[in-house]
């Protein structure tokens, strides 16, 4: 029984540590995010756009090379090409991303998905 408490007081103390070093590292993640001059997404998946709402908020510059559009995923549903159908390809998030948040969109010099989202 005393074996088992002791383990139990090294598995407390472990998971102390860990959370501590959770709480500084998204601390210190936030105050960069911050302090950040620009915000950069290259293939960011599901926080695309995310990503751009958070710069424009606060007024950073950005620039975004989106990737998968995830349409099945119940929360990006809602968005909707300029036909009224559901954003579903590549092509149709990047447009819809340059038409609700004003962007601009340029291609970059590679093959695959290589449209950069960008506001100053």
């Amino acid at each position: 029984e005393e074996k088992k408490s002791v383990e139990r007081e090294e598995e407390r103390r472990t998971v102390e540590r860990e959370a501590e070093a959770l709480v500084s590292s998204f601390q210190v993640a936030r105050r960069l995010i911050k302090d950040a001059s620009v915000v950069v997404g290259m293939h960011p998946d599901q926080a695309s756009e995310a990503i751009v709402q958070y710069a424009i908020a606060n007024g950073k510059p950005l620039a975004l090379v989106p990737c998968c559009v995830y349409s099945n995923e119940p929360q990006f549903r809602i968005r909707q090409a300029t036909d009224g159908s559901r954003v579903r390809t590549y092509d149709q998030f990047v447009t819809y991303l340059k038409r609700k948040y004003g962007l601009s969109v340029a291609t970059l010099p590679f093959e695959g998905k290589n449209k950069v989202l960008f506001k100053l």
